[in-house]
C-alpha cells in the first residue's frame, strides 16, 4: 500500500508574528503585544512537542514513528493591521480581505515550496521552538 504523500502534508498559518519591527510604545499596543505573544505560546509547546517526535523518530526508527513535514504560512507583518483593535473587528468586509491576503500568502508558499509537499518539511520545529522570541 502507498503512503498518500499530501495525507502526511502538516501545515498551519500562524495568525501573529514573533517579532514587530516597532517597539510599542503606548499602553494599548503593549497590551496588544502581550496578547500575541500569549496567543502564540501554545503554538511553540507544540512545535516543542513535534519536535521531540521528530527526534524520536531518527533515533529510533523501529518505533514505526515517520519524520514529520511541516510547512509554515505567515502574513507578512505589512499586510495586517496591528492595531489591537482590529482584533474585535467582525465586519463582512474585514473578513473577505484577511481571506484574500491568506489566499495570496498561501499561493505565494505554493510558488516557492510545491515541490515539497509531500517530500520534505519547510520548516524545522526544532530550530523554531528554540527561537521563539530569542530575536533571531
Amino acid at each position: 500500500m502507498a503512503a498518500d504523500p499530501v495525507g502526511d502534508f502538516q501545515g498551519f498559518f500562524q495568525l501573529f508574528p514573533l517579532q514587530r519591527e516597532a517597539t510599542p510604545t503606548s499602553s494599548r499596543d503593549i497590551v496588544g503585544r502581550i496578547g500575541e505573544i500569549g496567543f502564540n505560546a501554545p503554538l511553540f509547546a507544540e512545535l516543542r512537542a513535534l519536535s521531540a517526535v521528530e527526534r524520536l523518530a531518527e533515533e529510533q526508527p523501529g518505533r514505526g514513528l515517520r519524520q514529520l513535514r511541516l510547512h509554515r504560512i505567515v502574513l507578512d507583518e505589512s499586510h495586517i493591521a496591528t492595531d489591537p483593535s482590529s482584533r474585535l473587528n467582525n465586519d463582512y468586509e474585514y473578513f473577505q480581505a484577511l481571506h484574500a491576503l491568506g489566499r495570496e500568502a498561501a499561493q505565494q508558499f505554493l510558488a516557492a515550496h510545491f515541490d515539497a509537499i509531500g517530500t520534505r518539511g519547510t520548516m524545522d520545529a526544532a530550530v523554531e521552538a528554540d527561537t521563539e522570541y530569542a530575536g533571531e
